[in-house]
């Protein structure tokens, strides 16, 4: 009885989770700190190049959920703007840039995709719907199909609007709650 009793206090001992330690504290601080970082600089940047930051936060999600090392089907946009290579470095003015990088850097990957996102704003006059379609499909797919006459919406433009208006929601929610 005495053995059973002591083999249940190891199993209870190792059921019960350990002790939070300062690294695992320090950790959690860190990671909550860069995230504010990240949220500055993206912030930061959409206000530097008047773009908005919720539809910037809403395609992030769209294209990628949120994932800083996504990567699309067939291996050709990365990270969590979905950046083709080229597009990238052409938009950064950087031929150094590479799909790792992309895939790990997530400042460079946002500034990347805001930057993009402000060249089509000026290509198709700020029509946020043309701006969304070009960034998914891509502007001289868009333009072409302009001139043919055809509607090249997708469907993308939808997506990236319902996950915007779920971002003004809940701030509205907040701000009726204070």
């Amino acid at each position: 009885m005495k053995h059973l009793i002591q083999l249940l206090l190891i199993v209870i001992a190792l059921a019960i989770p350990t002790q939070i330690t300062i690294g695992t504290l320090y950790s959690k601080n860190e990671k909550l700190k860069d995230e504010k970082r990240f949220v500055a600089f993206v912030q930061s940047s959409c206000q530097e190049l008047h773009v908005d930051k919720n539809l910037v936060y809403s395609m992030m999600y769209v294209e990628s959920k949120c994932k800083v090392d996504a990567v699309n089907r067939d291996s050709s946009c990365f990270g969590l703007m979905q950046l083709s290579l080229p597009t990238a470095q052409w938009i950064l003015h950087d031929s150094t840039v590479t799909a790792q990088r992309l895939l790990t850097d997530r400042y460079l990957n946002a500034r990347a995709g805001i930057l993009y996102v402000r060249y089509l704003s000026k290509r198709f006059q700020f029509d946020i719907g043309l701006v969304l379609t070009a960034y998914n499909r891509g502007p001289g797919k868009v333009t072409k199909m302009l001139r043919a006459g055809i509607d090249p919406s997708n469907g993308y433009k939808d997506l990236v609007n319902a996950r915007l208006q779920k971002i003004r929601n809940s701030k509205a929610q907040r701000w009726k709650a204070n």
